[in-house]
């Protein structure tokens, strides 16, 4: 008997425990603006990444596509001319250097970009929850 009184009493502790929380969570107006501040944050990132990822495979692509056109044309002239052999493999490398330098350029553009929507969803989150908290805040008139 001892058990079921001891049961009850777990599950009116569990069911007071949740009763607070909810009230807490209640009196958190912005709750529910801040998370979809922070969803369309996170939406505008991933849209940033995406597009950054898009441009990197297409560099991969290309560089994948001139390094199979390098092969091709130094085993088609199984090597007889070296000097040739060695300016296509120069001209390859001087765009895979652009490439890098895109990625690289592309990377700290995108990074800069999701921190400005990372700073702009904050500071906008900061905003309402200050003006929510003033009129939570503000004494109430009866009326």
């Amino acid at each position: 008997m001892a058990t079921k009184n001891t049961s009850k009493s777990n599950e009116t502790q569990l069911s007071e425990m949740v009763e607070n929380a909810q009230r807490a969570l209640a009196q958190l107006p912005m709750g529910g603006a801040m998370t979809a501040e922070m969803l369309q944050v996170q939406d505008q990132m991933l849209s940033e990444m995406e597009e950054f990822s898009r441009h990197w495979f297409e560099r991969r692509h290309e560089a994948l596509r001139r390094a199979t056109k390098l092969a091709q044309h130094i085993g088609e002239n199984q090597m007889r001319d070296p000097a040739t052999a060695a300016q296509a493999v120069s001209e390859w490398y001087a765009g895979s250097l652009e490439r890098i330098t895109h990625d690289a350029r592309e990377g700290a553009e995108m990074t800069a970009r999701c921190a400005g929507h990372l700073v702009r969803g904050s500071t906008q989150v900061g905003q309402e929850a200050l003006s929510s908290t003033t009129q939570a805040m503000a004494p109430r008139r009866k009326g």
